[in-house]
C-alpha cells in the first residue's frame, strides 16, 4: 500500500504544509510554471495536491512537468500550460495537433493537478469538459472544499467493479440457469399464469450481475426499467424501456402494444442471428455475438441500435387487427426457435432466448386512473406464449410485489381469457452472493485490511473499495464505502 496515501491520517492541514520550510523548495519549482496565474490560486492548488497525495507525489508531478517543459520551447511550455490546465479549447485543440505526443500526458497532468481527489484514469474528452469548469477560488483551494464530497461517489470505480471476475458461478449461476431451464421446459398455459420468475433480493445483491452472466450462455433480451434521474448506471435505462412502460400514458389497447413489441423483439433478434453481423462478430459462438451486440457490458454500450430495429418492425404492425394480436407473436417465436434451432444443432433446447427485465417495479405504477398495471398487461401477453418453445422471462425487483400480486378479476379486463393456468413459477430468492468476495486472513496484518473488511457483505463493495483504492487512497475509498452503504440503508438515492 502507498505509504503517502497512509499518511493522509496524520497529515496536517494544507496550509500548514505548504507554509513548512521542507516544502520550499517543490513549491518554488511549482511556482516557476504558472507564472501567468495569481499567486494565492498557485498556492492553493500546490497546497491541495500535497494534501492529497503528499509531497513525494508532488515532486514526481514537477519531474514530470519539468520532463515535458524540456521536450518543447521553455517559455511556450509556461504560457500553454496556464492555458490547458483552465481547459481552454483553442489551447487545447491546437496541442493536439501540434504537439500529439505529449498531448493526452499534459492533459491528463493537467487534470491530475485541478482534481488531485478524483480518478486519474478517466477518457480525455471527461477530462477536458471538468478543465473547462471554473479554478475554485482561493480560499477554497486552501480548505480543500474543492476534494471530492465524501457523498460524491464513482460511477466509473462502480462500473469497473462490476466487470471484475465472477466468483462461484457454480454455486451462484449454474443452479439458477438449470432452473430456468427447467421453467421453460414445464411452461403449459393451462398450469402456469405465464412463463416468467423474479428474483427477488436486496439491493446490491447482485441481480444484474447475474443477468450478464446468463447473457454469456444463453441469448438474452435485456430490457433496464431504471429510472432517467438515476445516479446509478449500472446498466443505464435501456433505450427499449419507454416501450415497455411508456412514460405517462398507458396505450389504447396494452395488450395488442405489447403483443406487437414482444414479437417485434423476437423478429429483430432473428434478424440478429441470420445476418452476417453474427458471424463476422464471433462466427463460432453465436451467444457471444449477440451478447456483444445487445448487453450494456460496460454501462456505456449503445443499445439503440437494436431498440430502432425493433421500433420498425412495431410501426410495420400498427394496423395490426386485434384479433392477430397473438398469431404475430406465436409466429415471430416460432421463426426465432427455428432459426436457434439451426445455430445450435446440439446442446440446450429447453431454453432458447431469456427476456430479462431489470428493475421492474415501475411495470406496478397504475398509470391514466387504471385498476390494472402494465405489468399484468404485460403477463396476459406472455400468457399466450407457445409452449415448447424454450421462451422464459424473468423479472428483478427489490421487493417480492412482482411475483405475487394479481388484480382482482373484476378489474381485470383480461378475465375474459379462460381455460388460463393460475400457478406462479417460483421466485428466485436464492442468490448466495453475500461475502463472495471476502477472504480468510493470513496474518494478523490481513485481518485488519480496510480493504478485505470492506469486502463483506454484498458483492457491489469489495470490487469497488479495490478499485477506489487504486484511485483515491484507503481513507477517501472507506469514506466512500461507508457513505454508500449508509445511504442504501436508509433506502435514500445516490
Amino acid at each position: 500500500m502507498d505509504s503517502d496515501r497512509d499518511s493522509v491520517v496524520s497529515r496536517p492541514s494544507p496550509v500548514a504544509i505548504s507554509e513548512a520550510p521542507e516544502h520550499t523548495a517543490e513549491r518554488t519549482r511549482f511556482l516557476q510554471f504558472h507564472p501567468l496565474i495569481q499567486d494565492d490560486i498557485v498556492a492553493g492548488l500546490f497546497s491541495t495536491f500535497v494534501h492529497h497525495h503528499g509531497l513525494a507525489e508532488m515532486q514526481r508531478f514537477n519531474d514530470q512537468l519539468e520532463m515535458i517543459s524540456n521536450r518543447l520551447i521553455p517559455p511556450y511550455i509556461v504560457q500553454a500550460w496556464s492555458y490547458l490546465i483552465k481547459g481552454d479549447p483553442l489551447m487545447v485543440a491546437y496541442f493536439e495537433k501540434t504537439h500529439p505526443d505529449v498531448y493526452e500526458e499534459i492533459l491528463r497532468l493537467a487534470y491530475h493537478l485541478r482534481y488531485p481527489a478524483n480518478q486519474f484514469q478517466m477518457p480525455l474528452d471527461e477530462i477536458f469538459e471538468a478543465l473547462k469548469l471554473p479554478i475554485p477560488a482561493a480560499s477554497k483551494l486552501c480548505d480543500c472544499s474543492n476534494e471530492r464530497r465524501v457523498d460524491d461517489w464513482s460511477a466509473d470505480y462502480a462500473r469497473r467493479g462490476f466487470q471484475s471476475e465472477y466468483l462461484r458461478s457454480d454455486v451462484i449461476l449454474d443452479p439458477i440457469l438449470e432452473e430456468l431451464r427447467e421453467n421453460a421446459e414445464k411452461w403449459a398455459p393451462d398450469t402456469y399464469k405465464a412463463p416468467y420468475t423474479t428474483i427477488i433480493g436486496p439491493t446490491m445483491i447482485g441481480k444484474t450481475r447475474l443477468i450478464k452472466e446468463l447473457a454469456k450462455r444463453i441469448p438474452v433480451v435485456y430490457v433496464c426499467l431504471r429510472s432517467k434521474d438515476s445516479s446509478n448506471d449500472l446498466p443505464r435505462r435501456s433505450k427499449l424501456a419507454n416501450y415497455i412502460v411508456p412514460q405517462n400514458y398507458l396505450p389504447n389497447d396494452p395488450q395488442l402494444h405489447y403483443a406487437i413489441l414482444l414479437g417485434a423483439i423476437l423478429e429483430a433478434v432473428t434478424d440478429f442471428f441470420r445476418s452476417r453481423e453474427a458471424a463476422k462478430l464471433n462466427p463460432e459462438d453465436p451467444v457471444t455475438a449477440w451478447y456483444k451486440h445487445s448487453f450494456p457490458t460496460d454501462g456505456k454500450t449503445d443499445t439503440g441500435t437494436f431498440a430502432a430495429q425493433v421500433k420498425v418492425k412495431m410501426d410495420a404492425q400498427q394496423n395490426l387487427p386485434e384479433k392477430k394480436r397473438f398469431i404475430y407473436l406465436k409466429k415471430a417465436l416460432a421463426a426465432y426457435s427455428a432459426a436457434y434451432s439451426k445455430l445450435w444443432k446440439t446442446g440446450y433446447r429447453r431454453l432458447k432466448i431469456l427476456l430479462a427485465i431489470d428493475d421492474a417495479r415501475s411495470m406496478l405504477e397504475l398509470k391514466d386512473g387504471s385498476v390494472v398495471s402494465p405489468f399484468h398487461h404485460f403477463l396476459r401477453v406472455l400468457s399466450q406464449i407457445s409452449p415448447g418453445e424454450g421462451f422464459f422471462a424473468l423479472f428483478t425487483n427489490i421487493t417480492s410485489r412482482v411475483a405475487n400480486v394479481s388484480p382482482s378479476l373484476q378489474y381485470d379486463p383480461s378475465a375474459r381469457l379462460h381455460n388460463l393456468g393460475w400457478k406462479p413459477f417460483p421466485p428466485i430468492y436464492q442468490l448466495q452472493t453475500l461475502d463472495l468476495f471476502a477472504s480468510k486472513p493470513k496474518t494478523l496484518e490481513e485481518l485488519a485490511s480496510p480493504t478485505r473488511l470492506l469486502s463483506y457483505g454484498t458483492p457491489f463493495y469489495g470490487p469497488y473499495a479495490r478499485v477506489a483504492e487504486r484511485g483515491i487512497g484507503t481513507v477517501a475509498t472507506i469514506r466512500q464505502v461507508v457513505m454508500i452503504a449508509q445511504k442504501k440503508l436508509l433506502l435514500t438515492t445516490m
